[in-house]
């Protein structure tokens, strides 16, 4: 069985730093092609198949990612089985394949948020709506994929939940798109803790880390990932 390929959602116009080691850190797992749709930063390769996407004013930037996936998976090079990426998830440990995990069941944790005063509404509603949309095809207790790490998907199961919820994310709803495929198909998969990086206490022993921009440029965080990554990978010119 082939390798899967790779694909990385770029929203926002960036140089993409946390990008770059992302990509080092695709070394970590077999892999095939690796696609970018949406923005280039000026140092990709051609090693990258890079899908342009036209940014629209007035879109949100969960509207803008949904479009870059369309565009992503209809691309006739693309193969069936890939990993879902973000430029600022990072593989820190050698593996045959990506895991799934999620992180528990998703109305707990809207109702953890919610105990905690959580201001992101319209984030919140998103994993209330998702719920309920779970719930219509029959799905109890829905689990939430919505942690900061790769995703093993099948790009036409992907591009079924696109068209499903189309709509909804046109009209600008946020619906979390990682959880409804991870439901509708079953992925399973063990729970796990969020990675991504909210304090300088993070565990350097995780198979996965996610930053931000400014713990990537300032802090502890990326110095750690940039010492791990120091070389540079087919991906960068």
């Amino acid at each position: 069985m082939n390798a899967p390929d790779v694909v990385y959602p770029l929203v926002r116009k960036s140089q993409y730093e946390e990008l770059r080691y992302s990509l080092r850190s695709l070394e970590n797992v077999p892999h095939g092609r690796v696609f970018i749709a949406g923005a280039k930063p000026d140092w990709l390769s051609d090693a990258v198949i890079h899908i342009p996407v036209e940014k629209i004013a007035g879109e949100t930037r969960y509207q803008n990612a949904e479009k870059n996936w369309r565009n992503a998976l209809s691309h006739p090079d693309l193969a069936e089985e890939f990993i879902a990426m973000n430029d600022d998830f990072f593989i820190m440990q050698p593996m045959r394949t990506i895991p799934y995990y999620h992180d528990g069941e998703l109305a707990k944790y809207v109702e953890y948020r919610e105990q905690l005063g959580d201001t992101h509404e319209n984030y919140l509603n998103g994993m209330r709506r998702t719920i309920q949309a779970l719930q219509r095809f029959h799905v109890k207790t829905p689990l939430g994929y919505t942690l900061h790490i790769p995703m093993l998907m099948n790009k036409y199961k992907r591009l079924a939940i696109s068209s499903m919820f189309r709509d909804q994310i046109d009209a600008g709803e946020i619906m979390l798109m990682r959880t409804l495929y991870g439901n509708l198909f079953d992925v399973g998969g063990e729970q796990h803790i969020d990675v991504k990086y909210y304090n300088d206490n993070f565990d350097e022993t995780l198979p996965f880390l996610s930053s931000n921009d400014p713990a990537f440029k300032y802090e502890r965080l990326g110095d750690f990932i940039r010492a791990k990554f120091p070389v540079k990978s087919e991906y960068e010119i």
